[in-house]
């Protein structure tokens, strides 16, 4: 963190931005996010979340262990949503924030339960990605029944 600041005032690094992450870095900083939304990162949290990155990037093995690794890190560095919604927000079409948002659901009731904070995190990331009430009840919905057909 000292370094960081001492970057702030550093004038060689001065004007320069730090680097966006990758949209799928940022959807998988997401996805930690809820996980760690109500203050607990359960082991079942932590799979679904390796288990989406497995089967939408097609991750396995080191790679995925390192970028779950560094969306952990990013997570915990954040300031706020906004460096992983606004890579999403313009990279993703609306399908896949459909998509990511399926994820995201199913990554808050991988313990079971939807706690406050998880839910109020969802609702957030949802109007940072211009995400429709609609949209983001179905999701809801369709992970809901997923997990009552697993029953």
């Amino acid at each position: 963190m000292l370094t960081r600041i001492r970057q702030l005032f550093d004038p060689v690094g001065a004007g320069t931005a730090p680097e966006p992450p990758s949209p799928a870095l940022a959807a998988a900083a997401l996805l930690v996010e809820v996980a760690r939304a109500d203050y607990h990162v359960d082991d079942e949290e932590t799979r679904q979340i390796a288990g989406v990155m497995r089967d939408t990037l097609g991750l396995a093995g080191e790679e995925l262990e390192s970028l779950l690794e560094l969306a952990h890190e990013h997570s915990r560095e954040a300031v706020g949503l906004h460096p992983f919604t606004s890579v999403v927000h313009e990279r993703f079409g609306d399908g896949e924030k459909r998509e990511l948002f399926v994820c995201l659901w199913r990554v808050a009731f991988a313990d079971g339960r939807i706690d406050k904070y998880e839910e109020h995190l969802l609702r957030r990331i949802a109007d940072l990605l211009h995400v429709p009430h609609r949209d983001f009840i179905r999701t809801r919905l369709e992970v809901e029944r997923e997990i009552a057909a697993r029953g």
